[in-house]
C-alpha cells in the first residue's frame, strides 16, 4: 500500500520544486555543483518542499539490478550514505521528499533500506516508501507518485503512443481521482496537464535535457486545489 505525505497550507498557492533520477553513486564535482544549485534555487525562490521520485542513488556496485551480497558490496554502500549524509545539501526550511526506485529498491532487497536511512540520519529528508506514494495537501486533493519499474516511453515523437502507454501504466493504481500523476525514471520531460500526467526529466542524466519541475500549486477558499 502506497504511503501518504500530506502538505498542510494556509496559503494561496505552494511551490514545489520537483526532481527525478539523480542516480548518485560518487561524491565529486558534478554532484556537489548540482545538489548546491538545486538547494540555491529552492531558497531563493522560497520553496520549501523538493519532491524526488526516485533512484536517488545508482546501487553503488557494478551491477545495480543485483542486491549488495559480500562484505565489500554492503562496505561500499555504507562509506556512500556517509558521503551524501555529509555533503548532500541542507537547509532548515526545506524537506527533501524522496520516493524510492528501482535502484533505490535493489538496495532495500539487499536488506539496506536506503531511503529510511536517510530519513532517520538526517533531519529534512522524508521516506516517501518505494516506487509509488500519495502526495495529498491539506489532506483533500493528492497527486500519486510514481517511480515504474520498466520504460514505457515511445519514441520521442510518438506522443499519443507515450499517452497510451503511461495511461496504461496508471490504470494499475487508484488514480481515478487523482489530481495529477507525477512519474520518474523515464528520463525525460513529457507534460500533459489536461490527461493528468507529467514525466519529470532525470536531474543528471536526462535524455534530452537535464532539469527539474518548478510547480506552483494553487489553492481555492476550500482549501482544495484549484490550478497548477
Amino acid at each position: 500500500m502506497p504511503q501518504t505525505f500530506d502538505i498542510a497550507t494556509d496559503d494561496a498557492f505552494l511551490d514545489l520544486l520537483v526532481v527525478a533520477d539523480l542516480h548518485l553513486k560518487n561524491v565529486n564535482d558534478t554532484f556537489l555543483r548540482g545538489t548546491d544549485h538545486l538547494y540555491s534555487y529552492a531558497t531563493s525562490h522560497h520553496i520549501s518542499y523538493v519532491i524526488d521520485l526516485g533512484d536517488f542513488t545508482s546501487g553503488f556496485w557494478e551491477s545495480y539490478a543485483h542486491p549488495p551480497k559480500t562484505y565489500e558490496d554492503i562496505k561500499n554502500v555504507e562509506e556512500q550514505l556517509e558521503a551524501i549524509l555529509k555533503n548532500f545539501p541542507k537547509d532548515p526550511n526545506v524537506s527533501y521528499c524522496l520516493l524510492g526506485g528501482n535502484h533505490d529498491e535493489c538496495l532495500w532487497n539487499g536488506g539496506i533500506d536506503f531511503v529510511r536511512r536517510l530519513e532517520e540520519q538526517r533531519y529534512d529528508f522524508r521516506s516517501l516508501g518505494y516506487r509509488h506514494a500519495y502526495l495529498s495537501f491539506n489532506a483533500k486533493d493528492y497527486f500519486l507518485l510514481n517511480h515504474p519499474s520498466s520504460r514505457l516511453l515511445a519514441p520521442e515523437n510518438e506522443s499519443l503512443e507515450t499517452r497510451k502507454k503511461l495511461m496504461d501504466h496508471m490504470k494499475e493504481f487508484n488514480c481515478s481521482e487523482s489530481y495529477l500523476n507525477l512519474f520518474g525514471h523515464f528520463h525525460m520531460l513529457y507534460m500533459d496537464l489536461p490527461g493528468r500526467i507529467c514525466s519529470v526529466p532525470s536531474y543528471f542524466k536526462d535524455r534530452h535535457q537535464n532539469g527539474a519541475i518548478h510547480m506552483r500549486i494553487y489553492f481555492d477558499s476550500e482549501k482544495k486545489i484549484d490550478y497548477v
